[in-house]
């Protein structure tokens, strides 16, 4: 593997050394991280990656081949970073890579183990390691990365959709239960937070939401990849309908998320809608 991560690298160090006017030439190089054609350009977004989109069959399979292996080293690096901001730099960095250019193709395996992140690093005993902010950044981050899976991978997605499914389960029950944390003021790590400070993570909660229920919205629009996988989407969301936050009224995440659920339930097949036991959307006597 690393013979052909060498081989990618010299090859597009000579395509940036004849077509960028900035040259690859400083300490950083041996780095090299997977927005090296941004790094070292002048201009913001990079010429050559745009012109890259259009490029022959043979770069195209290199750059994809070098943003799959670059994909599976910062996933197998993800776990043994104890900092915190160099794990949201590397979620942050795994977005990006997905979001990329759709022509270029991540291997299913790699979807698979992107799609897998959010049941495995939202579990209770990983979470129990960050205090209250850590893991309302960690749950918004995860809710735009199964967000973005589906928006510019929905294609390769469709043949891990049962990871989908848990994935899009675990986030949102972690929003409502963080949610339901900071509505009762509890104390994390022996931490009280201000006012300044709940509005910051409420905000957090928010984002995270907003990206979860644009997660339905694409799944919605997607229907002819997810169509039998759907109502499973549902299902979970009538599941966590019993969480107390919900119940007692206070959740406004789940506010945010019915705008989706909705275009969700109205994608679903017919026949599938007759074997589920739904719970209404809206508040009682609001006329939804």
């Amino acid at each position: 593997i690393m013979m052909v991560f060498s081989k990618v690298k010299t090859y597009c160090e000579a395509v940036l050394n004849r077509s960028s006017p900035s040259r690859i030439g400083n300490s950083e190089q041996n780095a090299w991280p997977l927005v090296s054609v941004e790094c070292f350009s002048s201009t913001a977004v990079s010429g050559l990656w745009l012109k890259s989109r259009s490029q022959e069959m043979k770069s195209l399979r290199i750059q994809s081949n070098y943003a799959d292996l670059h994909a599976n080293c910062l996933l197998n690096e993800l776990n043994t970073f104890s900092c915190h901001k160099k794990f949201q730099d590397c979620l942050a960095m795994l977005t990006s890579i997905i979001g990329w250019a759709p022509s270029m193709k991540l291997r299913i395996n790699t979807i698979g183990r992107l799609l897998y992140l959010p049941i495995k690093l939202l579990e209770n005993d990983m979470m129990s390691k960050c205090d209250l902010p850590q893991k309302c950044e960690r749950v918004a981050c995860f809710s735009r990365l199964i967000h973005a899976c589906i928006k510019f991978r929905g294609n390769q997605c469709r043949r891990s959709a049962a990871l989908a499914v848990q994935s899009a389960a675990r986030v949102q029950s972690s929003l409502l239960s963080l949610e339901y944390m900071i509505s009762e003021d509890q104390e994390i790590s022996k931490v009280t937070f201000s006012k300044s400070q709940t509005r910051m993570l409420n905000d957090k909660i928010r984002s995270g939401a907003s990206y979860l229920g644009d997660f339905y919205k694409e799944l919605a629009d997607q229907k002819d990849n997810f169509g039998k996988y759907l109502i499973h989407f549902l299902s979970g969301y009538v599941m966590l309908q019993q969480n107390d936050s919900v119940r007692s009224g206070m959740s406004e995440s789940a506010t945010i998320l019915e705008s989706g659920l909705c275009m969700l339930l109205g994608s679903c097949p017919s026949k599938d809608l007759k074997h589920l036991h739904m719970v209404f959307l809206g508040e009682k006597n609001n006329g939804n």
